[in-house]
């Protein structure tokens, strides 16, 4: 998301917040303007907007030192790497990949009784926890049925 975006998006959100607060709190309209600057809840709601300008502040800030360390992260990568995405793919065009170098895939020839013998264990656990799990979960229905 570009920065103006994001930027008029925080900015409709707050007006948004303002707006309402004005529109539930008769009085926030005075607040803003000072008319009853001496009355407790026109006080507080002046801190909360506030306080809501500053917590816009810092998003904004925080926004923009992320913004910067994306740029400066991006920069290094690409000094790193001798250019860029761009760079490494130019020149490829239709050439066809040479796999050569690349491991080949071998597959290991079991036989079933092999693969059931090593996975009888697993099955037994499974069934044995499973058995354990419904004849609790029977036996507490049975002692607690209120019919």
């Amino acid at each position: 998301m570009p920065v103006s975006q994001f930027m008029s998006f925080i900015r409709e959100c707050s007006l948004i917040c303002i707006v309402s607060a004005a529109l539930i709190f008769p009085g926030t309209a005075a607040a803003q303007q000072g008319i009853f600057f001496n009355e407790r809840d026109d006080q507080y709601l002046l801190l909360g907007l506030k306080r809501a300008k500053v917590s816009f502040e810092v998003a904004r800030a925080q926004y923009e030192r992320q913004q910067e360390q994306e740029e400066q992260a991006a920069l290094l990568a690409s000094q790193r790497q001798g250019g860029g995405a761009v760079g490494s793919f130019a020149g490829s065009g239709n050439q066809a990949i040479d796999s050569s170098d690349m491991p080949q895939f071998i597959a290991t020839q079991e036989s079933l009784a092999e693969v059931a013998q090593a996975s009888l264990l697993d099955f037994g656990l499974l069934s044995i926890f499973t058995f354990l799990a419904f004849a609790g979960a029977f036996f507490a229905f049975v002692r607690y049925d209120v019919r």
